[in-house]
């Protein structure tokens, strides 16, 4: 068999090898699997690189020292990582973490550190003992492979791979460098990258800052005076936002799997109220959150476009913030012009597990705020992927067997895989439809005799298996764009929420919905978009005309 120009030393090897292993355990401690795995798979190049056998010594040695440094660097952020996802159940990027990075005084980071002392002990002891392992492992390997002045090029612990099995190491060193090289989601983890990353974007946030308080009051003012009139009796707008939520996935719209047997049950009694024909025009938040608060309003001092929250703000409504997700720019262009926030979350991304019914408590504290007007934000976590997340243990067992939906997507070809990511999106759904009953009922109970709105709608859909091989995000797919909106109101827009049953309704006109039902008269106002106003006049959005061939085979 032919052989590979290159030596291993089982010692490093299995050094090597251990290191990785001790490598993974500590970020196991505290985080979960798949991201311990990633983090730990940062050293297999320089492990691999360890147990090479080159023919000049130093180089060995060299590269002992590489996987030294690597192991000092990944025990460190292990340790970090662990200490503030124990502490907080936050990580690098959160809000959490870059706010306060970027607003802490060496003074408030001293007394900090005092007051954190001993959970910090613990991790950093922690991470030290793992490097330690890892340095005794790696020096006592090179002492027993290769004595000091030893300059052969192959000693009795080394051998020469095979092509088969010396190919199959170095392509999954090349894989794994690829992936943190090149990939942006690997890289952002890879020590020291992700400090600087982080650094950064607490550098940035304090240039934001620096201009931010003044921006979001020139904003205001400037829609202050545009703002013609603003009813004064007490009313209450609730808006509720979902995450990734289509609505052909839901039983309330005729999907065969219950999913929604609450929403269907308050539907059918009349407490709440379904648009069977509702659109997203974005299949991405940060895109649908612009179609949705941002508005055209041509005052030079708002560039063109006009901030639903900063025109709330200066009708003098309360605005209260309550959020399961943790998105910086979602905060930096909306969240900012809220009195008062509630932050749920503490980690970024898709790797969190935070479930919507922590927004219930700080709910019903909002709605017993005595503000005379107020206008409360719920942004949900919903069934952003990964699906498998959004649900509790409980729930884990619907759908595990074969009905009508599965045999469905077996007649479609759809594999293993996307039948489960079906099944765990089914699950999330479930469980969304527990929680908004919840949210509903609240809202109700804690409306009194004030008017009142409450709003739910989904930011986006997603892909389910219905038209497309896959489950999950996809700007090509009319599911990704249909949305559930449910309405309740108490008082004056009671008839015109039970009406809004029969009407279709866009998403990016939520912001003269809003507007309208706040009695927010501006001069720029446009009540044909208001879903409740008597001058609604639907125009069919381009995310609905350009599926128009697909609509009508379903």
């Amino acid at each position: 068999m032919k052989k590979l120009p290159f030596l291993l030393s089982r010692q490093r090897l299995s050094a090597a090898a251990l290191c990785l292993a001790a490598g993974f355990f500590l970020p196991f401690s505290a985080l979960p699997a798949a991201r311990s795995a990633q983090l730990a798979s940062l050293l297999i190049p320089f492990g691999l690189f360890f147990a090479l056998s080159p023919r000049r010594p130093g180089w060995v040695r060299a590269a002992a020292a590489f996987f030294l440094a690597a192991c000092l660097l990944s025990c460190a952020d292990s340790a970090l990582r662990g200490f503030l996802m124990t502490s907080y159940e936050s990580d690098y990027f959160s809000g959490f973490v870059i706010q306060a990075l970027a607003n802490t005084s060496p003074q408030e980071a001293r007394e900090y550190l005092a007051t954190a002392q001993p959970q910090i002990l613990f991790w950093a002891g922690a991470g030290l003992a793992v490097f330690l392992i890892q340095a005794a492992l790696i020096l006592s390997s090179l002492r027993r492979s290769l004595p000091l002045g030893c300059s052969l090029p192959q000693r009795p612990g080394d051998f020469r791979p095979g092509l088969p099995s010396g190919a199959a190491l170095c392509l999954a060193a090349a894989a794994v460098a690829g992936l943190t090289l090149f990939n942006h989601s690997w890289r952002s983890h890879m020590v020291p990258l992700s400090w600087i990353k982080a650094a950064a974007c607490a550098e940035s946030y304090r240039d934001f800052w620096r201009q931010s308080d003044e921006r979001n009051a020139e904003i205001a003012h400037v829609s202050q005076s545009l703002i013609t009139h603003v009813g004064d009796a007490p009313k209450t707008i609730v808006l509720v936002i979902g995450e990734s939520l289509t609505r052909d996935n839901m039983s309330l719209f005729g999907y065969s799997r219950d999913t929604t047997p609450e929403l269907r049950g308050m539907v059918q009694k009349g407490e709440i109220t379904a648009v069977a024909d509702s659109w997203s025009t974005a299949a991405q938040t940060i895109a649908a959150f612009e179609s949705m608060f941002r508005f055209p309003a041509g005052q030079a001092q708002l560039q063109g476009r006009g901030n639903l929250f900063a025109f709330f703000r200066a009708a003098g409504f309360r605005i209260i913030w309550i959020s399961n997700q943790d998105d910086l720019a979602i905060k930096e262009l909306y969240q900012d012009y809220a009195d008062k926030a509630v932050l749920l979350n503490r980690v970024s991304g898709r790797s969190t597990r935070s479930m919507d019914e922590k927004l219930l408590q700080p709910l019903s504290a909002a709605m017993q705020d005595p503000a005379p007007r107020k206008l409360i934000v719920v942004h949900m976590l919903g069934a952003h992927p990964h699906f498998a997340l959004r649900y509790p243990d409980r729930l884990k067992d619907a759908w595990s067997g074969s009905d009508s939906v599965s045999r469905s997507m077996e007649k479609l070809g759809r594999g293993p895989i996307v039948r489960g990511q079906l099944n765990d999106y089914d699950r999330a759904m479930l469980y969304q439809d527990e929680v908004l009953a919840r949210i509903f009922r609240i809202v109700r109970d804690g409306a009194g005799n004030r008017s009142t709105l409450c709003l739910f709608l989904s930011d986006h859909g997603v892909e389910t298996g219905r038209y497309d091989n896959r489950v999950g995000h996809s700007p090509s797919s009319p599911s990704s764009y249909r949305i559930p909106v449910l309405l309740w109101a108490r008082g004056p827009l009671e008839q015109a929420v039970r009406k809004a049953a029969e009407r279709p309704f866009r998403a990016d006109w939520t912001d003269s919905l809003l507007l309208d039902a706040a009695e927010i008269r501006w001069k720029g106002e446009r009540p044909h978009e208001s879903l409740l106003n008597p001058d609604y006049r639907w125009s069919e959005p381009e995310s609905r005309r350009r599926f128009s061939s697909a609509l009508s085979r379903d």
